[in-house]
């Protein structure tokens, strides 16, 4: 998920002056705009087009704390949750797919004033509906490449989560995305490379570039067992914000650091049609975007036991296939 900052914007003086905590009755929720609330396409996401049905877990601990501390933002303890509920679906024999998921979104907040604990607690709502269409560009004896697009339509409520104590904003984002996906025997690589782009200039302009590597650790000689696969994985997400770069500059409400986050995680084949993973995520870039991540994934494939026509021997080989290759976890 692309940042959830709240800030609090400068008064209007003619000079800077240093931001404080707001007193009792003279806080306002305009002051604190949620900057991106999209999901980005690479999160349980595989470069390769699939059928399947999947749900999402992610929980964000301690959203913006460094920055909000710094700023003396008057709220702490931010936490947000997470679940997504989407499907997949190819067509042209796999060569591409369109899919579509819901973020159902919660979060939770401290106030650390009178004025900003009675706007703090917990809000629940359904998030923006996502969109996304990709197709196979080139394929080749170990791997492939795929492009396509997302957007993030403006389903949901005008503030994140439905929260009282965030600014309602929320336009319509579009991300072009690039994607790979590689094999050499049990070793595999795959990632992503999007722009993600607001339909309001208020907001940044960010550039996601995602790339995990795994290994199969184990794989059943038989579909029919309980346990079919083990792969743990590895991954580098890099969030650049291309406008709106400077976190610290209190002129404007929208700035966002650089981020880079790890992935560690493990995926689990359950039979031949099911895909369980899960990771720890954590930033290792300041200010930090949040403490640490816990994501959890369950991915249901369907169609036939081969769903990419003339796929490349090492998708039928021991190892991985194209119809159930594990996603990007993501952060």
């Amino acid at each position: 998920m692309g940042p959830v900052f709240i800030r609090q914007q400068r008064a209007a003086q003619g000079t800077v002056p240093p931001l404080q905590p707001p007193e009792v009755g003279d806080f306002n929720v305009r002051d604190l705009p949620v900057s991106i609330r999209g999901i980005k396409l690479s999160e349980n996401q595989s470069p390769i087009p699939q059928d399947r049905v999947f749900y999402s877990f992610n929980y964000y601990k301690d959203v913006n704390e460094s920055i909000n501390e710094s700023l003396n933002i008057p709220f702490r303890d931010i936490n947000v949750y997470r679940h997504v509920l989407g499907f997949e679906k190819t067509y042209l024999g796999g060569l591409g797919s369109f899919g579509l998921r819901v973020p159902i979104e919660t979060v939770s907040a401290v106030g650390i004033t009178p004025g900003a604990a009675a706007l703090a607690g917990t809000s629940t709502a359904v998030g923006n509906m996502q969109l996304f269409l990709k197709h196979i560009v080139y394929r080749g004896d170990v791997g492939l490449v795929s492009a396509g697009l997302q957007v993030s339509a403006p389903t949901g409520p005008a503030s994140f989560a439905n929260a009282d104590f965030l600014a309602r904003l929320n336009p319509t984002w579009i991300q072009p995305f690039v994607g790979y996906f590689f094999n050499q025997g049990r070793f595999y690589a795959h990632g992503f490379s999007s722009i993600d782009v607001p339909a309001s200039d208020q907001l940044p302009t960010f550039l996601y570039n995602d790339i995990g590597f795994g290994y199969v650790l184990y794989q059943a000689e038989s579909p029919d067992r309980f346990l079919t696969l083990i792969a743990p994985t590895f991954e580098v997400h890099i969030n650049t914000p291309l406008t709106h770069r400077d976190p610290f500059d209190v002129e404007d409400p929208f700035g966002t650091p650089d981020m880079v986050n790890l992935t560690y995680g493990v995926n689990v084949g359950l039979t031949d049609r099911a895909l369980l993973s899960s990771a720890i995520i954590t930033p290792v870039t300041g200010p930090r975007p949040f403490d640490f991540e816990v994501a959890v994934l369950l991915n249901i494939y369907f169609g036939g036991a081969n769903r990419l026509e003339n796929a490349p021997p090492f998708a039928r080989a021991p190892g991985l296939r194209y119809a159930t290759a594990p996603p990007i976890i993501g952060n």
